[in-house]
């Protein structure tokens, strides 16, 4: 008993010493600031989906995956009639006026070449000042050509109307001066060169218009490739061929049988040098220059093969031919010269120039007048019932995607297809009511309304996506 009082005591004791120990320790260093540990957050357990949300979790994602099938048709669909609607786009009208515009300079450049004596001198500034007029309107149509803005067609309208009126004025001033002259002629004296002169004006027409669009070959030859080349020049030929057989049935005239002999042989040599010309291109497949020799180049023959030799040989054929024409032209006028008889046929062969030309410059506005008619091809009443057309499958579409479920798990991917949807219905409803033909920027709103539409169907699928993962997680 005195020994477990002992043991109390001693035991006290030592517990004394010990706390003033302690005490005098923590007296000797600085007080410490208690730190307050991050307490780990709790791991958020993800709920599965029960069996009634994974059903709707499928019927959504089947209706989704037909709906988005159809979305991305009627995408393919619209690009491909999109990409067929060349006829209304700028660059078709931009082209058809350049077309128009170079068209027309033949029509003006053949003017110049109408027959220049007493009598036809006025008609003749008439028609040049016509053809000219017309053509600077149609230049200025082709630079100055912007959408829905008419007044260069008012203003090409009014110079056609010009010179139709014109083109009347001649007519009625040649046939007053032919029945004028007819009455002071003898019909017997004048057969033969009457005959020759009805033959020669046509062909003098079509054999000067062969050199312009020779010409005009030469212009774009270095553009054009060795086949595209020979091509050209086999279709040239081909035209000049039946000039030639018009030659050849030119009338044996005891006035002008000389004539009619020159003519043939000249025509004979450039038909001669377009066949040697053709070959060449034809078996060559080095680079053609445009003409002629090359700066510097000595001189060759045709002989030697060089391609440069056979455009220098049609080169000299073409100047031999001018000469020629010109030169029987002036036998017909020369045949009858200070005579009534001379202004006659001076009068008939003007007339059959002028035919000649009006053929053509009826033609051309036959073709322009086409195009006007047409819009250049563009349809503006399908086009807008195709617009129409889509605009009625988007909205379909859009009614389905707000048709699908929209419990509370897939309330954020009904939501981004929702809007998916409403931006391209609001796009193509807007494209049908302000699309106009040849426009820059007809498409923008759509292009760009189809870009966020589906970003937004991407983020609906990743939602989706993230849904069945909760289906599947343990």
């Amino acid at each position: 008993m005195k020994l477990r009082l002992r043991w109390y005591v001693f035991l006290s004791a030592a517990l004394l010493v010990l706390a003033s120990v302690v005490a005098c320790r923590q007296s000797s260093f600085p007080e410490r600031v208690p730190v307050t540990l991050p307490t780990a957050l709790p791991t958020q357990v993800v709920k599965p989906l029960s069996a009634s949300d994974l059903m709707q979790l499928e019927e959504f994602s089947a209706e989704r995956q037909v709906i988005e099938q159809d979305w991305d048709q009627l995408h393919r669909d619209f690009d491909a009639w999109r990409n067929g609607l060349t006829s209304c786009s700028r660059s078709s009208v931009e082209e058809a006026l350049q077309d128009f515009a170079v068209s027309f300079n033949g029509i003006t450049t053949r003017t110049r070449y109408l027959s220049r004596s007493e009598d036809t001198r006025e008609p003749a500034d008439i028609l040049i000042a016509a053809a000219e007029a017309e053509e600077t309107a149609y230049r200025q149509l082709r630079d100055h050509w912007q959408p829905n803005v008419l007044s260069l067609f008012e203003n090409v309208e009014i110079v056609r109307s010009e010179s139709t009126g014109a083109q009347r004025a001649v007519e009625d001033t040649l046939e007053e001066l032919r029945d004028e002259l007819e009455d002071l002629t003898d019909p017997q004296q004048i057969r033969n060169v009457e005959e020759f002169s009805a033959a020669f004006g046509p062909i003098f027409e079509a054999w000067t218009g062969f050199h312009d669009e020779y010409g005009i070959f030469l212009q774009i030859s270095d553009n054009l490739s060795g086949e595209l080349l020979a091509t050209r020049i086999e279709a040239l030929a081909e035209q000049f061929s039946d000039i030639v057989d018009d030659v050849r049935r030119l009338p044996d005239t005891k006035a002008v049988d000389e004539k009619s002999g020159m003519l043939l042989r000249v025509a004979n040599a450039e038909s001669s040098a377009l066949e040697g010309l053709l070959e060449a291109l034809t078996t060559q497949s080095a680079s053609v220059p445009a003409f002629g020799v090359p700066p510097g180049a000595s001189a060759v023959t045709p002989a030697e093969g060089s391609v440069a030799a056979y455009f220098e040989a049609m080169d000299v054929a073409i100047n031999e031919s001018e000469s020629a024409l010109k030169e029987a032209q002036r036998a017909v006028r020369d045949v009858f010269d200070g005579s009534a008889l001379a202004d006659l046929e001076e009068i008939k062969f003007f007339t059959g120039q002028y035919e000649y030309l009006r053929n053509e410059w009826d033609s051309f506005h036959q073709m322009y007048n086409e195009w006007r008619r047409t819009n250049g091809g563009c349809d503006e009443r399908e086009v807008l019932g195709s617009i129409a057309q889509f605009n009625t499958r988007i909205s379909e579409i859009g009614r389905r995607v707000r048709d699908l479920p929209q419990s509370g798990y897939l309330l954020p991917a009904y939501s981004l297809l929702v809007e998916a949807a409403a931006r391209e219905e609001g796009a193509i409803r807007t494209l049908q009511n302000t699309w106009q033909p040849f426009t820059v920027d007809a498409f923008i709103a759509v292009d760009s309304e189809r870009v966020n539409a589906n970003g937004l169907r991407r983020e609906a699928n990743i939602a989706l996506q993230e849904l069945r993962s909760r289906a599947t997680a343990p």
